[in-house]
């Protein structure tokens, strides 16, 4: 099916994208990746009069290490560089090993971060992952930026609380203890765009140090998150309980 007409824009920065943002409003829609935006109008489910692309904001398709406050991904950081990620590898494995189990490498090429978040689809793999490791993610606008708990960026099935005008510009896990983190997959369906199935969950554990109350090696908390067996990317609440 051929798509519908559209006007094109390639804004040069971060500003400039949300700036035409504004003035565009509900007749444009912001492509990222594509793997999501361009199914879409392929098969008659968007019809936006603009497309707003992000591929020159270079900036958004980083993975870093601040100090002070943590690991910084771009939104537009794509899902295989995800999974090629020596700092994600040795700090936080549970995010390139969903990385790795998304889909075919010619979409997790194109893929991104920000996209699999903003969608608020209750089966996409990385959220609860972030969750469960205290990810907060950084919105943008012409009016200025908010950060809040990713835990509170969906409030149900593809509803969540980004607002007209706004972007996702990154995520970020901060610094603590979290001496492991792993995630497990129960799929129905070979690993394919819109053929995904069944629960995901993302846990991250820390370990008990020992000493006169404590036998060190024992997993004393640790926070889950679930999802794809509800209306929220985050299935349930995460808890955070002491083991052992």
């Amino acid at each position: 099916m051929y798509m519908p007409d559209f006007a094109y824009h390639a804004p040069q920065n971060l500003d400039e994208a949300c700036t035409l943002l504004a003035e565009l409003g509900s007749k444009a829609i912001v492509l990222a990746g594509g793997t999501d935006v361009l199914h879409k109008m392929k098969v008659g489910k968007l019809a936006p009069e603009n497309l707003v692309s992000l591929k020159h904001l270079d900036d958004l398709r980083t993975i870093r290490h601040e100090p002070g406050r943590g690991i910084v991904i771009g939104a537009l950081t794509s899902h295989n560089a995800i999974y090629t990620s020596k700092l994600l590898q040795e700090r936080f494995l549970s995010l390139p090993m969903a990385a790795h189990t998304m889909a075919s490498n010619q979409i997790c090429n194109m893929g991104t971060v920000g996209g699999n978040i903003v969608n608020g689809v209750p089966s996409a793999d990385l959220p609860p992952i972030l969750i469960a490791l205290n990810a907060s993610i950084r919105l943008v606008s012409v009016k200025g930026e908010r950060t809040m708990p990713l835990e509170d960026f969906f409030h149900g099935a593809a509803e969540t609380v980004i607002a007209p005008g706004e972007l996702l510009a990154d995520i970020t896990i901060p610094d603590q203890p979290t001496t492991g983190s792993t995630y497990m997959k129960f799929a129905c369906a070979a690993p394919a765009l819109g053929r995904c199935g069944g629960c995901r969950l993302g846990q991250g554990c820390r370990r008990h140090p020992g000493g006169r109350t404590g036998r060190p090696g024992l997993c004393s908390s640790y926070r889950h998150a679930g999802q794809g067996s509800g209306r929220l990317p985050a299935g349930q609440k995460n808890k955070r309980r002491p083991v052992g």
